[in-house]
């Protein structure tokens, strides 16, 4: 694991520690769910690239908010579509 972190220091890389880990928690939120032990796994790599527990926290329940409202937004209105098409329809 060292060998994986061995420029965690590096000015560039401490720069965007936080949007390697937004990107990690969207790999692992593909099933919709995010499990203790690839939380517990984000904040040891938080760690090594300088981020917080608390801006990890943060940043997954921001995200989630707005993966909500994505969703909400989509597929709402797609709904909304396909009923006034059947109404059409009839």
């Amino acid at each position: 694991m060292n060998k994986l972190f061995q420029n965690a220091d590096l000015p560039h890389v401490k720069k965007t520690g936080i949007g390697i880990i937004y990107n990690i928690f969207r790999v692992l939120d593909v099933d919709h769910k995010i499990h203790p032990k690839e939380f517990e796994a984000i904040y040891m790599i938080s760690k090594r690239l300088g981020a917080s527990q608390g801006q990890i926290h943060t940043l997954y329940e921001e995200e989630e908010i707005l993966r909500q409202k994505r969703a909400l937004l989509l597929f709402l209105r797609g709904l909304i579509r396909m009923y006034q098409s059947y109404l059409f329809l009839i």
